[in-house]
């Protein structure tokens, strides 16, 4: 077999054949000498190829590897007025770099937050959805207060109990850059629907801005928004 493109290797002198040898005997000679170069040289260029898809998996590895550890979230924060109008609507970093936004959203979030952290449904399921979202924005030292409150005042029971309270903001101040003032009225239903109690309570909180670093906490907390500090009492009538 004789391949046009291959570089004719010398023969040994061994192996010319020589002028009393029988043709078909020099023939199988040059057959086999062709056959296992041919597997010399493929199995020479399969380990090329191995080595070549080899460098490509790496190379595809590492670019998964790096675009994984890439944030792929963009979180979206929007705003609205009293009236339920839409005043603004773009990625959170933008919106951290407006002080009115930035205002508006910190409000939004510590009613918000002191609604889930007060109320209580009458339905299991949905309290511990409530608490879910108090957690998320409750910094450590808010978390041992709410933690001391809740060991007297376990709203998961008293959701068990067909118990509920519904809460009513009446004002959310800004009293510094971090520090807000919130009142509000709450209150207390038996499980036959009956107003048993209203009171009214009072709460001074102090926030800090975090920006996520992570899909997970942009998702819960595209604002980056958390509690530092929390003490409420009620309202002396």
């Amino acid at each position: 077999m004789n391949i046009p493109w291959r570089k004719k290797i010398p023969e040994h002198p061994s192996e010319r054949p020589s002028k009393n040898e029988n043709p078909h005997i020099g023939a199988g000679k040059q057959f086999h000498n062709d056959r296992y170069m041919d597997l010399a040289i493929g199995r020479r260029n399969w380990r090329l190829a191995a080595f070549i898809l080899s460098g490509c998996v790496g190379v595809l590895a590492i670019s998964l590897a790096w675009l994984a550890a890439q944030s792929r979230v963009q979180p979206y924060v929007t705003v609205i007025d009293d009236h339920f109008q839409i005043l603004s609507v773009g990625p959170a970093k933008k919106t951290l770099e407006d002080p009115e936004l930035v205002q508006r959203v910190v409000q939004a979030e510590v009613v918000d937050f002191i609604r889930n952290a007060r109320s209580i449904s009458g339905d299991p399921i949905a309290q511990v959805s409530l608490m879910d979202e108090v957690w998320t924005h409750a910094a450590d030292d808010t978390r041992r207060t709410l933690s001391t409150y809740y060991q007297k005042n376990n709203p998961g029971v008293a959701a068990q109990a067909g118990r509920r309270v519904s809460v009513e903001i009446e004002s959310a101040l800004l009293r510094s850059d971090r520090t807000w003032d919130v009142r509000w009225s709450e209150v207390d239903w038996d499980p036959s629907g009956t107003a048993k109690r209203m009171d009214r309570w009072e709460a001074r909180l102090q926030v800090d801005i975090v920006p996520p670093e992570d899909s997970e906490t942009a998702i819960k907390n595209p604002l980056g928004l958390y509690i530092t500090g929390l003490t409420w009492s009620r309202l002396i009538p």
